[in-house]
């Protein structure tokens, strides 16, 4: 395919799950001969050729999240946030929310580091902000992907300052 017009600017690709492919993710982005997936590239005219790689086989993390009485909680939100060099990047993240039983299921994660983190609410999508997340450091789930895993995972629902532990 090909786009025609594109004004001038910084890109990056992402997959949208608008097709129901959930597992999907990009492996590389090669923008005119240049390694792009984790920088972006500019266009000021001309033709720049894409090259792109995609995969089926994004990891599926399952899991339950939990009080500190290790009871399940329903309605949590749990974030999968990737490691700090690709967090401004969104589509490296994956958002989950429990089911009546606690479990959750993040789907089509890229191979990397990320931290698992569940709320029993968080506004919006703060935990794409940096100084959100650093008030929960230490009450997330560290977990390491490859490409295809399926892993399984128990998560804290994050306190906040006023909450006892």
């Amino acid at each position: 395919f090909e786009w025609k017009n594109v004004p001038a600017g910084r890109y990056s690709v992402q997959i949208a799950d608008a097709s129901g492919m959930p597992d999907w993710f990009l492996k590389s982005v090669v923008a005119g001969g240049r390694e792009a997936l984790e920088s972006g590239f500019s266009v000021s005219g001309g033709v720049t050729p894409l090259d792109l790689l995609a995969s089926a086989n994004g990891t599926t993390t399952e899991g339950v999240a939990t009080n500190e009485k290790d009871e399940p909680i329903n309605d949590a939100v749990v974030v999968a946030v990737p490691e700090a060099r690709f967090r401004s990047h969104p589509e490296r993240y994956r958002k989950a929310v429990s089911d009546q039983s606690g479990h959750f299921t993040l789907r089509g994660l890229s191979p990397g580091n990320y931290t698992i983190f569940a709320w029993d609410s968080v506004d919006g999508e703060a935990y794409y902000n940096p100084e959100f997340l650093k008030s929960y450091e230490g009450q997330g789930k560290a977990l390491h992907v490859n490409e295809g895993d399926l892993l399984r995972v128990q998560v804290r629902v994050a306190l906040t300052s006023g909450d006892e532990p």
